[in-house]
């Protein structure tokens, strides 16, 4: 069963990464986009994993929508993105697009995608200041 990993919205240095590291892995397939508009077909995957790509958008909400989009019924997203902080410039040189998420606004992202929300929680927090916190969502397509 081939699975296919696509890398959106990331710098040609970062796909290229996951290509080297995946190489021997004949069922991956590495690809780059834009995750505001996905070159892929409706309902067609059963597990979307989102790692930390919403600091990087100033639209979260079409992320979220396209993730959706994309998501077979039944089939769910994991998303983890920073929680909510006040320190733009410890994360400007990274070009993030906003500054986190409260649990609040990522669960009403994936409600506002039509996702049912299993859970949304803080992950975790960083021992060192600016002690940047994590949060987890796990959502389903009904």
């Amino acid at each position: 069963h081939a699975r296919s990993i696509t890398c959106v919205d990331a710098s040609e240095r970062v796909v290229e990464a996951a290509r080297v590291r995946l190489a021997e892995r004949a069922n991956v397939h590495v690809r780059g986009g834009d995750m505001h508009q996905l070159d892929l077909p409706d309902a067609h995957f059963d597990l979307v994993l989102m790692m930390h790509a919403l600091p990087y958008s100033e639209r979260p909400a079409q992320v979220m929508s396209e993730a959706a989009r994309v998501l077979r019924s039944g089939g769910r997203l994991l998303a983890c993105t920073l929680a909510r902080h006040q320190h733009r410039g410890a994360v400007a040189e990274f070009d993030h697009r906003n500054l986190g998420f409260s649990i609040a606004e990522l669960r009403q992202l994936a409600l506002r995608a039509g996702l049912e929300v299993i859970s949304c929680d803080l992950g975790t927090r960083e021992q060192r200041p600016p002690h940047f916190a994590a949060l987890a969502l796990l959502a389903r397509k009904p």
